[in-house]
């Protein structure tokens, strides 16, 4: 009836209610965890670091890729150390800027050669940042590798 008396459509049966998925912490919430545990050292909170790469949020994505260069900076390569390597690899070729640069300094951190192709095209990144933060992250993986090993101490039954 087009005559503007019809009574009002009657609503669909609403499908069965789904379980609600999973709260997420607020944004500042859950960054100041992940600022927490990538200040922590430990490697073992690399899982649960990782976990927010794919983050809606850039800031998230962003501070994911700072934590995991913190978990990492100064430890020597391990299993570890190379499950981050893909995480950092993917965030280094994010939509966003900063996450991008935060990616590469993190990188950065990392000594193993498996880096430098990373490195390597985030020199050609179209952002000033990000090219900057390669390039020095590449100068900085060079001076590590041409610096020679320490002497080992002087056995003690040497005079």
């Amino acid at each position: 009836m087009a005559n503007g008396n019809s009574p009002p459509p009657v609503p669909a049966t609403p499908p069965a209610e789904a379980p609600a998925p999973p709260a997420i912490p607020p944004t500042p919430d859950l960054q100041q965890r992940l600022v927490a545990l990538g200040q922590s050292g430990q490697l073992a909170n690399v899982s649960h670091v990782a976990r927010h790469a794919n983050s809606a949020d850039p800031t998230i994505r962003q501070q994911v890729a700072v934590s995991l260069g913190q978990l990492v900076a100064s430890r020597m390569v391990g299993t570890d150390v190379h499950r981050i390597i893909p995480v950092l690899d993917r965030l280094s070729r994010d939509a966003k800027a900063p996450v991008r640069c935060a990616a590469v300094e993190s990188l950065g951190q990392i000594r193993s050669e498996q880096v430098i192709p990373i490195l390597e095209r985030s020199r050609r990144d179209s952002h000033p940042q990000v090219v900057k933060a390669a390039s020095w992250a590449i100068a900085k993986f060079k001076f590590f590798r041409q610096a020679p090993p320490p002497s080992p101490p002087p056995s003690p039954d040497q005079p």
